[in-house]
């Protein structure tokens, strides 16, 4: 009994006396707990900086909070957060940036669709400028993951949705045209050069899904007032098409559209005649177009012109 007495007081001694090793454990796990309370306390305030849109100051706690981020989606959404914050303050040098998230996707290895999908989700939540970085880091996916023409369609595809967002966040919020034309248009063409880093790419590809962005670029030039942007972007798309396809262009309907935006260009800067003789031009190209998803997709094209000849 006394033995036993003994054993349990040395034991409960032993408990109570914490080792060297114990200690350093307890120091280790305090830091560790320091450390992601900061973490948190950062994304918590950082998102509140965004919400009141004062992204110089969060660029500055965002940029701490990467340095204790070294993968994962964490880092992937706030990288988002930052390119956000970036374009939000009319910074323009975020190329980094976009190959840092790029360089995060490949490393986290989601499906072509779930990227499209979260961007897409984004852009529904208003969050357009996480939802354009997501685009542009899926052109540099389809530079890295596809080939030949796939890869330049996935391109093509990525920019159209680009413009899809700068339309319908232009006419929620005017006050976004300086940063479209400033920072999302650029990247946007810089998004139509990677085209040319694509190898086995067939010429009539690559010329129809570059006329296609030249098109789309023209759109959004439109979208913050800039007609001779948008006018001389039409231009490009045609003459791409009229250099590849000669005469056989008009089949494409890409090419039909862009002589159309030209016109738009010219009936904005008060050059009706010539406005007329674009739409009249337009029209017989867009009636030879065979490249149409669906006959109710051309008669709403044609339509349009239609009335604006009337």
């Amino acid at each position: 009994m006394a033995d036993n007495e003994t054993t349990y007081a040395q034991v409960n001694k032993t408990a109570k006396s914490p080792t060297k090793k114990s200690s350093e454990a307890s120091l280790v796990n305090e830091g560790g707990m320091k450390k992601n309370f900061r973490r948190i306390d950062l994304i918590a305030t950082v998102q509140q900086l965004v919400k009141n849109s004062k992204y110089n100051r969060a660029l500055e706690l965002i940029n701490e909070l990467l340095t204790q981020q070294t993968e994962g989606w964490d880092r992937l959404h706030t990288l988002l957060m930052k390119i956000e914050c970036e374009i939000q303050s009319g910074r323009r040098g975020i190329k980094n940036d976009i190959e840092l998230v790029t360089e995060s996707m490949l490393i986290l290895r989601p499906t072509t669709s779930d990227v499209m999908d979260i961007a897409q989700d984004y852009a529904t939540s208003k969050n357009e400028m996480r939802s354009i970085a997501l685009y542009m880091a899926g052109i540099e996916l389809c530079k890295i993951n596809l080939s030949g023409d796939a890869a330049v369609r996935g391109i093509k595809s990525c920019i159209k949705h680009i413009t899809g967002i700068v339309n319908s966040a232009a006419k929620a919020d005017p006050s976004i045209l300086i940063v479209i034309k400033e920072s999302i248009i650029p990247l946007l063409l810089d998004g139509v050069k990677t085209m040319d880093q694509i190898h086995g790419v067939s010429p009539n590809a690559i010329t129809e899904q570059k006329a296609r962005c030249m098109f789309n670029a023209g759109i959004c030039y439109r979208v913050v007032g800039d007609d001779e942007l948008a006018l001389k972007s039409h231009e490009n798309a045609v003459q791409l098409m009229q250099l590849e396809f000669k005469d056989e262009a008009v089949h494409y309907q890409v090419y039909g559209r862009s002589i159309a935006g030209m016109g738009h260009s010219h009936r904005n800067l008060k050059k009706v005649e010539k406005a007329k003789e674009l739409y009249q031009t337009a029209l017989i190209a867009l009636n030879h177009a065979t490249d149409w998803t669906s006959e109710e997709q051309k008669d709403k094209e044609t339509s349009i012109l239609e009335k604006l000849l009337n």
